[in-house]
């Protein structure tokens, strides 16, 4: 099932430390249903997290978005723009949108409905690897969904890697790769 789009903290669910728990309520503070409440409890949602959003969709590409001592270290760095959440997506983004690239030049619309599914599979457990997640959490809660719609649609940052020279260093490479990569998500949005 491919994820949908969701926009942190417009609309969702939000937590509420209750005793040595959580409770769950939607926007107008009505507590949610039992499977709603075991579907919010599957995501294991870090109890140190503060300011919760939670998605009201099972399918969101981000279900679920906090803060805690990290996101505030960010934050200072980043003229509080930014989280540490919003760090690990951009990263698992710029991980997956390279795999895909290096799965063909041509991206997936070259490939056989198996051979796609094959190379979405190795991409996610790359991304999983790099983030030290399991590839279902990699996937429906880092993975940018333009990266993988681009992919199937057989686009990919191939272009843009080719054109870093060798020997171009470290921050220049990064720079370059991060380039395409919005490239990638601007013509996919």
């Amino acid at each position: 099932m491919r994820p949908t789009r969701a926009i942190p903290y417009r609309g969702g669910l939000t937590r509420r430390r209750r005793g040595r728990g959580f409770s769950y309520h939607d926007a107008t503070g009505a507590a949610v249903a039992a499977p709603v409440r075991a579907r919010i409890e599957e995501l294991v949602i870090p109890s140190a997290w503060r300011g919760e959003w939670l998605s009201e969709r099972d399918r969101d590409h981000i279900r679920a978005v906090g803060y805690d001592d990290a996101d505030d270290h960010v934050r200072s760095l980043t003229d509080a723009a930014h989280t540490a959440k919003d760090l690990r997506t951009r990263n698992a983004t710029v991980v997956a949108a390279v795999a895909f690239a290096e799965h063909g030049w041509a991206g997936g619309a070259g490939l056989s409905a198996t051979a796609l599914e094959r190379a979405e599979a190795a991409t996610t457990c790359r991304v999983a690897r790099a983030l030290g997640n399991t590839p279902a959490v990699a996937r429906s809660s880092y993975v940018d969904p333009r990266v993988v719609r681009a992919f199937e649609e057989g686009h990919t940052v191939a272009a843009g890697l080719r054109c870093i020279p060798r020997g171009a260093g470290e921050h220049r490479t990064r720079v370059a790769v991060g380039r395409a990569v919005l490239r990638l998500l601007e013509r996919h949005n």
